[in-house]
């Protein structure tokens, strides 16, 4: 990492700092500090979403277009997720950065500008740009492609929301891991984020569940079985029920927005701790 203007030996410059009042000035400092970190990992980054953009734009049939776009955004979110795990590939550096002349909230701004702004541009801007391109390229259009395309960016506001909140939930639970456990803390951050995108998932799985064993039951007690017709129409309704404000989505979303909520807060009392 590349080193600011700091002895190392006066802790209390820190102290002097925090006493000060909010410098966008030292923000910088601090993005100059960990700019060795930082750079690398959207260079890494922005050449996996180059990569995958021209995947993404390859005249082959409908089958392998759309498995590479399923590839491509089942990995893209990981990306983003797991992003903070790169201030601790370094080893552990946090007795220096407790020592850096900033204020906790300034380090705090620098993380989410990095983590929530640039890694969000680097991951996901190449990749989107390509499956709108792919809508304006008639010569590459598959039926089953299209579909997905028009699916992707169709998404109603709350699918939207609860992904944005789901995958902000498993960032902010990285990087909390990331800066407070004392050991381990690679592979604590990657257990502790698949963990959060596993409960969100159970969440989905919760309801749909709920849903089918009620219409059996309901069915059962009229002594019926659904047809196949019914069947789809019933399925047509757990995905229209997932595309709406129902009181459900509003709950996961409350959800995960208060979850989220909670982890920069303990993000932040983090930063604030002198001593690890």
């Amino acid at each position: 990492m590349t080193p600011i203007n700091l002895d190392t030996t006066r802790p209390a410059e820190a102290t002097d700092a925090a006493g000060d009042r909010f410098s966008w000035k030292r923000v910088a400092e601090v993005a100059r500090y960990f700019s060795t970190v930082a750079n690398r990992q959207l260079l890494v980054y922005a050449i996996i979403s180059a990569i995958f953009a021209v995947l993404l734009l390859l005249p082959l049939n409908g089958v392998a277009q759309t498995g590479i776009f399923t590839l491509v955004f089942s990995v893209l979110p990981i990306l983003f997720q797991l992003a903070p795990i790169a201030f601790a590939k370094s080893g552990d550096t946090r007795v220096v950065d407790r020592m850096l002349p900033a204020r906790a909230s300034e380090k705090f701004t620098f993380y989410l500008l990095y983590l929530l702004v640039a890694v969000p541009i680097a991951v996901y801007a190449l990749p989107e740009v390509a499956m709108w391109l792919y809508g304006k390229i008639p010569a590459i259009h598959t039926d089953a492609m299209m579909g997905v395309k028009n699916m992707h960016f169709g998404n109603p506001p709350v699918i939207i929301c609860m992904n944005i909140l789901a995958a902000v939930a498993g960032s902010m639970t990285c990087l909390f891991v990331t800066l407070y456990a004392r050991h381990s803390r690679i592979i604590k951050a990657v257990i502790s984020t698949f963990a959060v995108q596993f409960t969100v998932g159970t969440l989905g799985a919760v309801y749909g569940m709920y849903a089918v064993f009620q219409a059996g039951f309901n069915d059962g007690l009229d002594g019926k079985m659904m047809s196949p017709e019914q069947q789809e129409d019933f399925a047509h309704k757990i995905i229209n029920d997932f595309s709406h404000a129902t009181p459900y989505m509003v709950s996961v979303i409350s959800l995960l927005a208060v979850y989220s909520g909670l982890m920069l807060w303990l993000t932040y009392r983090t930063l604030r701790k002198r001593n690890l």
